[in-house]
């Protein structure tokens, strides 16, 4: 075969030429550098297809070389036999289920996933490809603005056969080293096109090969047709090897050959039936040679098992770089500077591979996932939807442009003798071999079967070796974190598929999916944010609860609501298993800044839309003399708002809601609005399980429901667009009234526990272990303490004692640790329960009560007053109760009660003195209460000033219609 030359300018030749000359001078120094990195990888080739394994009809020299003068792999393996997660696996040195959406073909790359050349890039290395990079795929759906694997360089074109790409890459690679400075250490990635389809029918034959010679593979049909195929497929490798061959040529002109670490190998199988996309050896076993100089002795050939994701650490211990801890490969350095063939220590006896989905050939987008474990002498494949064709459907259904069947096996002469031939005697076999449904297990005998033609996995006298190879198998996906064993599989059918002119949508619509409770930002720092919405089957709807819908979802980010340069979370597989809720904690946020935020979804990822785009502040934090604002609310109580006391939507009761407004919901909501907080803090009772009393909620879907019809109402979703929220959850929001852990009353302890954290944005969705108990620094005057007062309580009914408590040791520490730290002006304890009261007499449910919990409390005032917390600068706030008060205890400490936030909620304080008070010696002062007569729904707002002249807090009380009710300054 002729390799034509160059078309680049005559100019730019004489100008590398030049540069090359000024190397070879700068390079007579002989002084090492680090090593060089030239990794060389080719489009669909397969083991054994090079000349130094034995191939006829197939001259490899460059690769030869790199064999005979380094290591040959001869047990080398692709993570997985598509294009996009092998090449994303070896950049990041991670098995590709572990890559999110860079699991499936034409997806991204999440930047939080570096690359080899990025780390090395971060070290001074001048880095770039040309040809092929990561992909295919959308780069910039990842966070980043160029590939992965660093600057292209494909400018210089070539005279090229038909169907074989125009980028001249030696020429290319001479352009890059062009750009480099004198003593920089270089790292190139060299990803030829081919031997990917198409190919120009009959090249092979042309270019002299004899097709006569052709070793034809055992699950192929053997006849001229597929022998031209192969001879085709062959001739392009060698013009891959050619470009290869003349880059080392460079290079040795250079001086820099010994310092550079060559490595070649192939992304995935050949493009052939059951080879490429398929999880036999013809689709992830690959050719694989090593090459560094000195350092490494050459003519060794090495028949352990090797992984492709084993390359980029190996690149980066040699290269002096740590390797990341979520890299799952494992070096070859010691392989590398061994001086024996065969098995090495310390051993590699077996690889692991995978797929997800390839191209879009399932209705739906659905993939055909398959993990699998190699050893010498056997592979098991373990099948997870064995109803689903292998290779894609058998019809075209869902294309608007006409598309093959069978899709994930690209289109060839091979091909098309099998689908013209499926039901002659000579070729049927093997065309079900190739698009035949498969079980859900495979099991191949290598020993007697090397071309893995025979499953071997439902025979008796193999099931012990398939049990134990099943079991070793999953043991290392759930080591690895596979989502296929350890979570939402599926997600991996959801991801989007980004082909460019890929367009089912008039078959598959995606936007007929909603979030109808809008999305929340909660748990705002002045770094992080934890954004949640809930997807749904339609849109808005009143008084009723809008079904759920599962689909896939994520969150963007941004400075502007433009959302220019967005920082994302992961995609999220919505369920009905977790109340269709999304949610996801994003950090790596600037204090003090406003931040816009939308969620993106849909059913699958590849056809989506957008949520309303939204806002929220960080938290100034503790340098920042910015001023923040806040409401706390409770007693958010939907039944008595919209049906009244003792009433239900078919009987109503008393002194519910009757403004015309009512389908809006609290009105109280839109004062806070109109208010323009920067934050918003439930202090618990956010819903009412126990209200109205029958039927009460008491199961998962009851309970659910109760949050659902709060969310949607419209004026929540309208108060969250630009408000971040804190959460704490009590008694009627949590299992019922003046509950605690104990009891067999429904719902249980740990039922409503753990629908609080699945309805509310608090914990990171990641945590194992979340605590609900946190604190704040909300700027330089300000830090604010949120207790947790209902998991770690002792039972109501014990006797008030020293070990009687609402918080638990490790809580009430953590509050006093945090609290001598802090050099906050202001420290401010928001708890869901009252502290000082006034409270009822009877109840036995908080520290205020009699037969409740003082001993704490008592405890925790005379920490304070010992350790210098006057009640200037600390102060507590409360939910729970009723009615707003402004409480002064005996110790000088001061309490404020927001009140419910609905005037059907509410009613009239007990005072102090009263004999069915908690306080009948009347000992406490109360500046400002709600008495019978004044009572009324509303909130507490509260303003941190920074201005130097009037520094302090602010406190007003509200009324629901926004009426100022009573101001008090600190």
């Amino acid at each position: 075969m002729r390799f034509p030359k160059s078309s680049t300018t005559h100019l730019v030749q004489i100008a590398i030429g030049l540069f090359f000359l000024g190397q070879l001078i700068a390079c007579t120094s002989g002084k090492e550098n680090q090593p060089n990195i030239l990794f060389a990888i080719a489009d669909d080739w397969s083991w054994p297809h090079a000349s130094v394994a034995g191939t006829n009809e197939l001259y490899t020299p460059a690769f030869d070389r790199i064999a005979n003068e380094g290591v040959l792999f001869t047990n080398a393996y692709c993570s997985a036999p598509s294009c996009t997660p092998s090449r994303g696996a070896i950049l990041t040195g991670q098995y590709h289920w572990r890559l999110e959406e860079g699991a499936n073909l034409w997806s991204t790359l999440q930047i939080k996933f570096k690359s080899y050349p990025e780390l090395l890039e971060e070290k001074g290395y001048f880095i770039g490809y040309t040809g092929k990079g990561w992909g295919p795929g959308i780069i910039e759906k990842g966070g980043r603005t160029r590939n992965p694997a660093g600057k292209a360089f494909n400018e210089i074109k070539i005279d090229s056969p038909e169907h074989i790409n125009r980028v001249n890459y030696a020429e290319n690679f001479k352009s890059f080293l062009s750009g480099k400075n004198k003593n920089e250490s270089f790292c190139f990635w060299y990803g030829g096109f081919e031997p990917h389809r198409a190919y120009k029918n009959g090249i092979g034959k042309e270019s002299g090969k004899n097709p006569d010679n052709v070793d034809v593979p055992a699950s192929f049909p053997d006849n001229k047709v597929v022998r031209n195929d192969i001879l085709d497929y062959y001739t392009e490798i060698e013009w891959f090897d050619h470009h290869l061959k003349d880059m080392i040529s460079v290079l040795e002109e250079m001086g820099e050959l010994d310092n550079t670490i060559i490595i070649c190998t192939s992304d995935n199988g050949m493009p052939f039936p059951r080879s490429k996309s398929n999880l036999y050896d013809l689709g992830t076993r690959m050719p694989l040679a090593i090459r560094w100089g000195e350092k490494v002795k050459g003519k060794r050939i090495i028949d352990d098992f090797v992984s492709l994701t084993d390359l980029a650490p190996t690149i980066l211990e040699a290269t002096g770089i740590e390797i990341p801890a979520e890299v799952t490969g494992k070096s070859l350095i010691k392989i590398l500077y061994s001086e024996k063939s065969g098995k090495l220590e310390p051993k590699r006896d077996h690889v692991l591979t995978g797929k997800e989905r390839h191209a879009w050939v399932r209705k739906g987008g659905l993939g055909y996932p398959m993990r699998a474990i190699r050893n010498k002498e056997f592979l098991y494949i373990l099948n997870f939807e064995p109803d689903r064709w292998p290779a894609g459907d058998s019809t075209n259904f869902e294309f608007l442009s006409p598309s093959q069947i069978y899709g994930d096996d690209d289109a060839s002469p091979t091909k098309k003798v099998l689908l013209d031939n499926q039901n002659s005697p000579l070729y049927n076999k093997l065309y079900n071999l190739a698009y035949g449904k498969r079980p859900n297990e495979e099991l191949y005998d290598l020993r007697n079967d090397p071309d893995q033609l025979n499953n071997v996995a439902y025979k008796s006298d193999y099931l012990s070796i398939k049990n134990k190879l099943n079991k070793q198998l999953l043991k290392e996906l759930l080591e690895s974190e596979d989502p296929r064993v350890t979570s939402n599989g599926e997600i991996f059918d959801r991801y989007p598929y980004h082909k460019n002119k890929f367009t089912p949508r008039m078959f598959y619509d995606s936007l007929d999916i909603y979030d109808a409770q809008g999305t929340m930002a909660g748990e705002i720092s002045s770094s992080e944010v934890i954004l949640q919405t809930r997807l749904t089957s339609s849109p808005l709807e009143t008084g009723t609860v809008v079904p759920g819908k599962e689909g896939i979802a994520r969150f963007e980010i941004d400075e502007t609501p433009t959302f220019d340069n967005p920082l994302r979370s992961s995609w999220i597989m919505v369920q009905a298993e977790n109340d269709f809720i999304v949610k996801a904690k994003l950090g790596d946020l600037e204090p003090g800044t406003q931040y816009f935020y939308r969620t993106e979804f849909g059913i699958t990822g590849t056809y989506t839309k957008f949520g309303d785009t939204q806002s929220f502040t960080t938290l100034p934090g503790k340098n920042s003399e910015e001023s923040v604002s806040f409401v706390i609310v409770t007693g958010m109580n939907y039944a008595k708002f919209h049906y009244g006391k003792n009433g239900t939507k078919l009987n109503p009761g008393e002194n519910m809601y009757s403004g015309p407004d009512k389908s809006l919901g609290y009105p109280a909501l839109e004062s806070i609005t109109k208010l323009k907080p920067d934050y918003f803090i439930g202090t618990g009772d956010n819903v009412y399980y126990d209200h109205p009393k029958v039927p009460r909620a008491e199961t998962r879907n009851e309970m659910r429901q109760k949050w659902q019809l709060q969310f949607q109402q419209s004026r929540f979703v309208e108060l969250f667009k630009n408000i971040g929220a804190y959460w704490e959850k009590d008694d009627h929001d949590y299992r019922f009234n003046d509950c605690d852990t104990t009891g067999q009353e429904k719902p249980k302890h740990e039922l409503g526990k753990s629908i609080f954290l699945e309805q509310v944005p608090i914990i990171d969705p990641k945590e194992k272990n979340p605590v609900t108990y946190r604190t704040y620094r909300m700027n330089n005057n300000v830090q604010i303490w949120f207790t947790e007062n209902r998991d770690f309580r002792s039972p109501n009914d014990t006797p008030d004692s020293p070990e009687k408590s609402i918080w638990g040791k490790s809580q009430f520490e953590w509050l006093k640790s945090t609290l001598l730290i802090s050099d906050a002006k202001y420290k401010i304890l928001v708890s869901p329960t009252p502290l000082i009261g006034p409270d009822d007499a009877y109840k036995s449910d908080n520290h205020v009560n009699q037969k409740g919990f003082r001993y704490e409390r008592d405890l925790f005032f005379k920490w304070l007053t010992e350790n210098g917390f006057n009640s200037n600068n600390f102060l507590i706030f409360c939910g729970d109760r009723h009615w707003q008060y402004h409480s002064i205890d005996p110790s000088g400490f001061e309490e404020f009660s927001c009140g419910a936030l609905v005037d059907a909620n509410s009613r009239s304080g007990r005072l102090p003195g009263d004999p069915e008070s908690t306080d009948p010696g009347s000992t406490i002062i109360q500046p400002y209460v709600q008495k019978e007569g004044s009572e009324s729904g509303g909130f507490l707002h509260v303003e941190s000033s920074m201005n130097k002249e009037l520094l302090g807090l602010k406190l007003t009380f509200y009324d629901e219609k926004g009426k100022e009710l009573y101001t008090v300054g600190k």
